[in-house]
Order: C-alpha cells, then sequence, then structure tokens
C-alpha cells in the first residue's frame, strides 16, 4: 500500500474504528498508537494544506472527531486532564466545521464541563454545561436531559441543592417524554443526592 493510501481519509476512517476496537477490546497500547496515527496523519495533512483554515472540511473533520475518540479513550483511563485539553480542541474543530449550534458541537461542549468537573473545576463546568443545556434547548436535541443532569451533578459538587433539583427534574421530565430510561435512571439519583443534600 502506497503513502497516499495509507494518508487517505478513507484509510484514516478505518484506522480510527480499528482503535476504538482495541480499546473496547482491552488492549490499551494499540489502541492508544491507532489514535495518535490517526492524528498525527490528519495533522500533517492540515500542515500541508496551509492550516486549519485552508484545510478541506472532511480532513478537519476527521481530525476533530479523532482527537474526541482518543479523549474519550483518556477519560476512561482516567487521564482527564489530558482529555479535557483534547476535548477543547475536538469542540474548536467542529465549530470551525459545523458552527457553535452544531448537535456534536453541543455534545462536546458538554462532554468538556463534566471533564472540568472531573478536572476539579466546578464553577467552569457549570458555565459550560448551562451554555451546552440552553443551546440544546433551543435545538431540541435529545442529549438535553443528559446534560441537564450533568449540569445538575455539577450543582450537588458546588452544594447548591434548590439549583442541582431544579435541573435533574428537568432531566428527568424530559428524559420521561423521551423514553430515554438511561437519562431518567440519572435523573433519578440525582434527585435522590439532592434530597440528601437538603436534609442534611
Amino acid at each position: 500500500m502506497n503513502a497516499d493510501a495509507t494518508d487517505s481519509n478513507a484509510f484514516v476512517e478505518v484506522s480510527l474504528k480499528l482503535a476504538s476496537v482495541f480499546a473496547s477490546s482491552g488492549d490499551p497500547e494499540r489502541a492508544d498508537a491507532g489514535f495518535q496515527f490517526c492524528i498525527d496523519t490528519q495533522e500533517r495533512k492540515i500542515a500541508a494544506a496551509g492550516g486549519e483554515a485552508a484545510a478541506d472540511a472532511d480532513t478537519l473533520g476527521l481530525w476533530g472527531m479523532s482527537v474526541d475518540w482518543y479523549a474519550r479513550f483518556l477519560r476512561s483511563r482516567h487521564q482527564y486532564d489530558r482529555a479535557r485539553e483534547l476535548t477543547a480542541q475536538a469542540l474548536a474543530a467542529c465549530v470551525r466545521v459545523g458552527g457553535e449550534r452544531a448537535e456534536q458541537s453541543v455534545v462536546l461542549l458538554s462532554d468538556l464541563g463534566t471533564l472540568d468537573l472531573l478536572c476539579g473545576d466546578a464553577e467552569v463546568a457549570a458555565e459550560r454545561l448551562e451554555r451546552a443545556a440552553r443551546l440544546a434547548e433551543e435545538l431540541d436535541l435529545a442529549e438535553l436531559a443528559t446534560i441537564q443532569v450533568n449540569l445538575g451533578m455539577v450543582r450537588l459538587q458546588q452544594g447548591m441543592a434548590r439549583e442541582a433539583r431544579r435541573s435533574c427534574a428537568a432531566a428527568h421530565r424530559r428524559a420521561t417524554r423521551n423514553g430515554d430510561t438511561e437519562a431518567q435512571g440519572m435523573a433519578d439519583e440525582c434527585l435522590k443526592k439532592a434530597k440528601k443534600l437538603s436534609s442534611g
């Protein structure tokens, strides 16, 4: 296989899926190498094109996806600081390609807020998640309930029981309406914790 073939977006996309398989099957070393290959390959192509502003949307979008998937892998391995840094990069690429109101941009903004909390930065987490929740509500995104639960969990971390209850109650209503049992269960758990915080 020639160099051009291994540099193609199609090849990188297959490599990215393979890295994800390695990650889910308990082979972190090969997963890490696979994600790094995808990111490095796309970065070379972006640089050769003259930077992000000059790169085509497919190449830039695939770079952002590779960075996002790698960040999720690192998050699963509790490498939160690096995952947060990469998620911020993926969000910037997604906004450049599709705009701030693209569904994936909103999801990445929410992911970044969750990572802020995991890194101990609850105030920034709340700001990002509030922004993500507003956008998700305006766009009527299915992810809204999950974002609201995440915001509720941040409020719990901040000791703000009333705000946590408000956010998680809204998430519960939304999840029930959409038949999203996972988000519904998360909202139930959040509401229990908010009640305990209030009575404590």
